[in-house]
């Protein structure tokens, strides 16, 4: 695990660290559609950080992977949120980390998976911030499918 600076990632790092703690924050916060289709027998810590080392100080991310009931496997990737201003610029920073994931996976030689976003927030200022990638980006309706698109999940504990 890398060096913990910031008291809010030591506290994050532990509780996510923990199977039973992780699990039941996934099946508790997360849309009854979204929870109820992980096995969460397996639930596995991937590993420790694909945040940038210039934003580590901001943010503190895990990924998980899991089971889904319907046999495949995916990751739940959880970034957790610093600052104590909602960031615009939140969905280009989850895209490089998904395709950071990507790139893993393809070197180890695994299929791609699905990879569910979380934001988890506990700044001070309510969230302003479009959860749609699209949303940054003010794309026409024309040109909508020809760019990619997610949205993040967001847990706001503010």
């Amino acid at each position: 695990m890398a060096e913990l600076t910031n008291p809010h990632d030591l506290f994050f790092k532990s509780i996510f660290s923990d199977h039973e703690a992780a699990a039941d924050f996934l099946r508790h916060y997360l849309p009854v559609d979204i929870a109820s289709s992980f096995d969460y027998s397996n639930l596995q810590i991937v590993k420790d950080s694909f945040v940038d080392q210039e934003l580590r100080e901001h943010f503190s991310d895990i990924l998980y992977q899991v089971g889904l009931l319907d046999g495949r496997n995916a990751h739940v990737y959880v970034l957790f949120e610093h600052k104590s201003y909602p960031d615009p610029l939140i969905s280009f920073q989850l895209l490089r980390y998904m395709v950071r994931i990507w790139e893993l996976l393809q070197r180890q030689g695994e299929e791609l998976e699905l990879i569910f976003s979380i934001v988890v927030y506990h700044g001070e200022a309510k969230w302003n911030v479009g959860r749609k990638f699209h949303d940054l980006l003010g794309v026409p309706a024309p040109f909508k499918s020809y760019v990619p698109d997610f949205q993040y999940f967001l847990c706001d504990l503010s």
